[in-house]
């Protein structure tokens, strides 16, 4: 199917939230007749801002603060004994020469850690490897491992007493991807990591690990000049769902200093939707996240292929992938025969 990227803004429409002039007294705004913006750096000049509510219980942390108070286990989905492979340095009481530290670039940059597989004996099958650079998210519903069982794979088990984050933001950075998608699209994915996803109404789908997503959807008129066109939320994991996402037109976002969108996370599920127009956020701690960004593909830990957290017993009870290159880009989603 012939597609482009502008037809994927359309596809992906499923509200329209309007925000007006104000929000939390930092000055924003919303202009009907959006223009060209000339920036140099439009991965910081579109950064949200986003409002963590005053109790919030699960702060934001770094992948470097989580991975270091974490566990890097295989999963054998019952059938056969779980394995540890590694420990953050916070667990040097569970290193010793069987057990590696957990070094970041052996999980995405690699040399990869790897584990031989079990059979369905639980004998091990040393004709493959299973390694964590690969789409092993056990339960993941995507493109996984062909061999790999739905439970078998690589996660990060995050210490229960750190699923809190550290006590202030400091240099907690959110981390960037950048996606030239045709046409002259330009797509701006935030990611932010929290120790926990735990929605108020629905307890069982609480899971440890969650990484938050806001898509800035942009068109490149020419060098260093953007015309921005809407905000995309919802893409739960890196995912790019039609039925999932809610988008919303750039002159109906409320906004800092006319370029930074205005978001509001919700108390422990960290859900991500446009701030109430004018209302006031009852001591929320405002995090302007362009202050401190990170280039996710510069990561030594970036297209970890497992869960960032527990393995539930679904994939809506599992810790979610991270920043990463399995799933397709817009425009290959467009283009993918599977796709449609």
């Amino acid at each position: 199917m012939e597609g482009t990227w502008r037809g994927l803004v359309v596809a992906l429409a499923t509200v329209l939230i309007a925000c007006v002039a104000s929000g939390c007294g930092d000055g924003a705004s919303s202009a009907e007749n959006v223009t060209a913006i000339r920036t140099s750096e439009p991965e910081r000049t579109f950064a949200p801002l986003v409002m963590l509510a005053a109790d919030e219980p699960y702060r934001p942390m770094s992948a470097r603060w989580f991975i270091e108070r974490s566990k890097l286990i295989i999963t054998e989905d019952g059938k056969c004994e779980d394995r540890l492979l590694a420990v953050g340095r916070t667990l040097p009481e569970l290193q010793d020469y069987v057990t590696d530290w957990i070094y970041p670039k052996g999980l995405g940059l690699g040399p990869h850690y790897y584990r031989n597989p079990y059979d369905a004996n639980c004998d091990l099958d040393l004709d493959e490897r299973f390694y964590t650079d690969q789409f092993t998210r056990p339960h993941d519903p995507g493109n996984r491992v062909e061999t790999a069982r739905a439970g078998v794979g690589f996660h990060l088990d995050l210490v229960d007493d750190a699923r809190g984050g550290p006590s202030s933001l400091g240099r907690t950075p959110v981390y960037v991807e950048r996606v030239e998608e045709g046409d002259g699209g330009v797509r701006l994915t935030y990611w932010a990591l929290f120790g926990m996803h735990a929605p108020a109404r629905s307890e069982g789908l609480a899971h440890e690990g969650d990484w938050e997503r806001v898509d800035v959807l942009l068109r490149r008129e020419e060098a260093d000049s953007y015309t921005p066109l809407s905000v995309q939320l919802g893409a739960d994991g890196g995912g790019i769902d039609p039925a999932e996402v809610s988008e919303v037109a750039w002159s109906r976002v409320a906004r800092i200093d006319g370029t930074h969108p205005l978001l509001a996370a919700a108390p422990s599920s960290h859900e991500l939707t446009p701030a109430d127009d004018g209302a006031d956020c009852g001591g929320c701690t405002k995090w302007r996240t362009w202050q401190v960004l990170a280039d996710a593909k510069a990561q030594l830990w970036y297209g970890f292929g497992g869960a960032w957290g527990e393995v539930g017993r679904s994939d809506l009870t599992t810790g979610p992938l991270g920043p990463h290159g399995f799933f397709l880009s817009a425009a290959e989603k467009l283009n993918d025969p599977s796709e449609n």
